[in-house]
């Protein structure tokens, strides 16, 4: 889906490289000379509204856009909800996705003949465990780590941070601490 913004860049782009009128580019990008023409306007409290979305959002890390639109017209912004939807998903703020609880089938954790449980780490290197972690920045974005622990002497081997991480990055980190 091309956007209003991009239609116009488009239309700019081809009247300066062809020389040719803007009743010409709209005939031809097939959209009407009014869109072409539009200025979009920036509001003046654009970026102390966007401060306050940011704080909500951090303050209130479970609130949606929604949520934050009733607190925003709670404190007296004059704000539509679909500007802050707009603005919501330009700042990447994301809800975080509640997910069911699984029951939990089969064996209880640990008691595999095979577990750190019963076989304890007897020296340096007999055991490794890793481990994922995820968080989110102040910004809004996401960081994830793999950690590589050694059992017998608590040692992290090896420490990876990233946007995310996929099997190659495991294989990789791994492939570096053997």
């Amino acid at each position: 889906m091309v956007t209003a913004t991009q239609q116009r860049a488009a239309a700019d782009y081809l009247r300066e490289t062809y020389d040719v009128s803007q009743r010409r580019v709209s005939a031809v990008l097939g959209r009407a000379r009014s869109t072409l023409r539009y200025q979009p306007r920036q509001h003046p409290d654009e970026d102390a509204l966007v401060r306050v979305i940011r704080r909500l959002a951090c303050r209130h890390p479970r609130y949606g856009y929604r949520r934050i639109h009733a607190r925003l017209v709670k404190q007296g912004w004059t704000v539509n909800l679909k500007r802050v939807r707009r603005l919501w998903n330009e700042l990447g703020l994301r809800r975080p996705v509640r997910l069911r609880k699984l029951r939990k089938l089969g064996p209880k954790p640990g008691s595999s003949a095979n577990s750190c449980v019963k076989q304890p780490a007897r020296f340096k290197n007999d055991v490794w465990t890793y481990d994922f972690i995820a968080d989110r920045t102040v910004a809004g974005g996401t960081r994830k780590w793999l950690t590589l622990v050694d059992e017998y002497t608590r040692e992290c081997l090896a420490w990876h941070v990233g946007r995310s991480l996929t099997g190659a990055d495991v294989r990789r980190v791994l492939a570096r601490v053997i």
